[in-house]
């Protein structure tokens, strides 16, 4: 990808997940200190943000993905992985739209879907940290 390899692109992409998820601590807290405004703030800057890397980040490794498939071990790990996050957007794009009110809050509440999308989110980091150590390390 633009003369670098694919190892310094995952090694870039994840430093910026790692800065996001520090980010994600934040708006954790804010959630928790019911400063609800700032935490919609903050994650509606860092998903966005988390999207666009991991689209870029992930081309290469994904054309090599499909041209030479990896053990089928790594192949579950990556699936998995990949519908983690998938439906971490789903729930994120669900959510947003709710909040703004442009969608009825189903069950009333948005506490248990970001709930779940906070879990879902840091599964799927936690998976694809453990990826990029057996790939590259």
């Amino acid at each position: 990808m633009f003369g670098i390899s694919i190892k310094d692109v995952a090694t870039i992409a994840l430093i910026v997940q790692v800065v996001i998820m520090l980010g994600f601590g934040v708006g954790v807290y804010l959630a928790r200190t019911k400063n609800l405004q700032r935490h919609c703030k903050v994650m509606s800057v860092l998903v966005p943000i988390l999207i666009v890397v991991t689209a870029l980040a992930m081309v290469g490794p994904l054309v090599t993905f499909i041209q030479s498939p990896p053990e089928s071990g790594i192949l579950l790990e990556a699936l998995v992985h990949h519908t983690l996050g998938t439906l971490v957007i789903l729930i994120w794009i669900y959510v947003s739209l709710a909040f703004r009110g442009m969608i009825p809050v189903l069950g009333g509440r948005l506490l248990w879907p970001m709930r779940a999308a906070a879990t879902f989110w840091a599964a799927s980091f936690v998976l694809g940290v453990h990826m990029y150590f057996l790939q590259y390390v």
